[in-house]
């Protein structure tokens, strides 16, 4: 609209240009006259404009000019328009010249209404909305007649004043615009496109030199990896040979051996003697240099000099870190990861609750939380705003991480006070509790709607003892649940309803573990046995495949627990007696994590670190120690009862279930799912494991351990 004086100009330059002298007259004799009023105003202003000029005419009686000035709209604007609003121009035409009749009468021009119905009565005369008005010159008060007396008002004039404009504006702002005025449009659109095609550019090479970069990062960490693989690798051939030189010459030392009769025999023996002393204190110093040992001794084998053959399993994950957690003052019963992965939460035997980070994964400030009845179960809210604590006192405890308090107390059925597992659905707040009896002879399932605090449903288990949960879990909609009793069966239900929707013979031992395989055609449980088991879910009852977990014992629990029992000490010491709870964590290096999983064979042999690190002048009384364990586990037979440990947590699965990350001895070591195939271990502890667990958000796995240590071990996909 503002450049309809400049394309004017331009035109007329053109046709002078052209030698068009007569046309360029006659452009300017209708420019001089234009009826447009000022069209380059625009718009609002347009339609205000004509609106004055059309009331000038009415106020100066002048019918011919109104006449005029609307017919050249209709034939220059209203033409244009759309059928439909045919009836609207009518409209305003009908109101134009009701106006130009009643401002006559108001201003006592009654000659002006004779003569407008004498030039236009035989044309309005057959139309309806001009029948009455042909009274309108008789009328002596035509303001106080029930007829027109709605138009004398000033409402209806600004109504019919205020339509007319918007009326206006609304053809002049939609009226689409010749190609040559559209010249300015088109090159603003043009050079809008550009700036974003340079924008996009420019994202373009950015987000290049970010790719670019990465690929660097990503071939230096391979490059330093592979390092670490080998300097590992040397490391522990060094230490294997380290260690055979202190077996030989242990042995020589308390063999009886002859007079020697050269000094440089003798001088000889006092060397090793040395080296062995300082071997055992660089032992009991470090607890890595243990580590390092039984890595050794799991890769490399004890023959002389002859050649190793040795078979490597492939790692399927780089460990990155590794941390330990040192607050718990006892035996670790419960320990978990948050749904988000950031968080942890963990349990000891004496119903401590701590609530905590690890290595800057969260700012959040550690929590704790002391409960005076026993801690069977735990469980995370799906976004980490709650922790559900499982009691034997038919209690759920909801603690809140925003006001670290307690803030509800759910009580469940009195018939089934022991609430020994929890699972909370992914997508809706629902809280699926596993309880039994005091004795654990019978049980059921419940689900509780976390929005009202109350019981959905209840299944009970029978009274057969075999009924009794021993797992559970949902799929990834949280529509199904799985569960696994001691009588070896799995089973599925709704949730929506909590009917059994189908159940299968897993096993002629109780099931430790169940869960949904990733693409949830399959269920993978492990029973006491150690057998891992597929079965698939479209075919209930049949078997997909079976492998047993090498090296995976329930023993393990029951020697945690027993360590837990009869320990006497709330604190951690090495062989020197030196405390190690100084600091909440202590970080180990990645170098060796990476390379720490190679063995000979197909399986790779548990790490145990019984008693921590001793030297072999405490071996005689590790041994009479032994047997008053002994004999102190008959007596604390009672308190094993109390240690809240299912062999169930020594199980924790991947989020794409291809992994099984589970406790063996003071170690936890991953197993692929789908051979039951030992392939990476993890660092130990100095006493056996009590719970593991895998985040498949973050990529972490946790051990906790009967010495009250918990280890976290962030891993990468090889």
């Amino acid at each position: 609209m503002n450049s309809i004086q400049h394309i004017d100009e331009l035109v007329k330059e053109y046709l002078l240009f052209r030698g068009f002298t007569n046309t360029y007259k006659a452009f300017e004799a209708e420019n001089k006259t234009d009826k447009d009023k000022g069209f380059q105003a625009g718009g609002k202003g347009l339609a205000e404009k004509i609106i004055e000029e059309l009331f000038a005419s009415i106020a100066a009686m002048d019918l011919n000019a109104l006449l005029e000035q609307w017919r050249y709209l209709d034939l220059r604007y209203f033409s244009r328009l759309d059928h439909r609003f045919a009836g609207s121009v009518k409209k305003f035409e009908l109101c134009l010249l009701r106006y130009y009749l009643i401002y006559a009468i108001q201003h006592k021009r009654r000659e002006k209404v004779v003569e407008f119905f004498d030039i236009h009565g035989a044309e309005l005369q057959g139309n309806a909305e001009w029948v009455r008005w042909f009274a309108l010159p008789f009328s002596r008060k035509p303001e106080t007649d029930p007829e027109f007396d709605v138009f004398f008002s000033k409402a209806w004039l600004d109504t019919f004043t205020v339509s007319l404009n918007n009326f206006l504006s609304t053809v002049f702002q939609n009226m689409p615009l010749p190609s040559l005025l559209c010249f300015n449009i088109d090159r603003l659109h043009r050079k809008a496109l550009q700036c974003e095609i340079e924008t996009q550019q420019s994202m373009i090479e950015t987000l290049r030199k970010e790719i670019q970069t990465g690929d660097a990062e990503i071939s230096s960490l391979r490059d330093q990896v592979a390092l670490k693989k080998v300097t590992g690798a040397r490391r522990r051939r060094a230490a294997s040979m380290v260690e055979q030189q202190i077996m030989v010459t242990d042995s020589d030392i308390k063999e009886p051996t002859t007079k020697l009769s050269t000094s440089a025999t003798a001088q000889f023996s006092h060397t090793n003697r040395l080296a062995v002393t300082n071997a055992r204190r660089l032992r009991a110093a470090s607890d890595a240099a243990s580590l390092a040992k039984s890595e050794a001794e799991s890769e490399s084998s004890t023959t002389s000099t002859s050649e190793e053959d040795m078979t490597r399993v492939e790692e399927p994950f780089i460990i990155v870190s590794q941390e330990i957690f040192l607050e718990h003052q006892s035996g670790i019963t419960h320990a978990k990861f948050s749904s988000e992965g950031s968080l942890i939460s963990s349990c000891d035997a004496e119903n401590i609750v701590r609530i905590w980070t690890y290595n800057g994964s969260s700012a959040m400030t550690p929590a704790k939380i002391a409960n005076s009845c026993n801690i069977l179960s735990l469980e995370w809210e799906t976004r980490d705003r709650y922790i559900f604590l499982g009691t034997d006192t038919n209690l759920i405890r909801c603690f809140s991480l925003d006001s670290r308090t307690i803030v509800h107390e759910i009580k469940t059925d009195a018939q089934f006070p022991r609430v020994r597992f929890l699972a909370y659905s992914p997508v809706e707040p629902i809280l699926v509790c596993a309880v039994t009896s005091s004795d654990d002879k019978t049980g059921a399932l419940i689900s509780i709607n976390m929005k009202t605090m109350t019981t959905d449903h209840l299944i009970s288990l029978n009274s057969d003892p075999q009924n009794v949960i021993n797992s559970l879990g949902f799929n990834h909609n949280g529509q199904l649940v799985v569960t696994g009793d001691v009588g070896g069966m799995i089973r599925v239900y709704d949730i929506r309803s909590l009917t059994r929707i189908m159940e299968w013979k897993a096993s002629a031992h109780p099931i430790l573990s169940c869960t949904f395989s990733f693409d949830e055609t399959a269920i993978f449980s492990v029973d006491t046995q150690g057998q891992l088991a597929q079965d698939s879910v479209h075919k209930p009852g049949h078997r997909m495949s079976t492998h047993p977990l090498q090296g995976f014992t329930t023993s393990t629990l029951s020697s945690a627990m027993m360590n837990m029992a009869t320990s006497s000490s709330n604190s951690i010491r090495s062989v020197g007696g030196s405390s190690i709870r100084s600091k909440s964590f202590i970080r180990t290096t990645s170098s060796g994590a990476s390379g720490s999983g190679s063995s000979s064979g197909n399986q790779i042999p548990r790490i145990q670190l019984e008693g921590g690190v001793k030297g072999n002048g405490e071996d005689s009384k590790d041994d009479d120690h032994g047997d008053n364990s002994t004999q102190g586990s008959k007596a604390n037979a009672s308190a094993l009862k109390t240690m809240n440990i299912g062999p169930g947590q020594l199980l924790g699965w991947s989020g794409d279930t291809d992994h099984v990350v589970m406790g063996c001895g003071n170690a936890g070591v991953i197993v692929q799912s789908n051979s039951g195939q030992q392939v990476q271990p993890l660092l130990g502890h100095s006493n056996p494991l009590t719970c593991v667990d895998w985040s498949p958000v973050v990529g972490a796995c946790l051990t906790g351990a009967a010495d009250g240590t918990i280890r976290i071990s962030k891993l990468m996909r090889v």
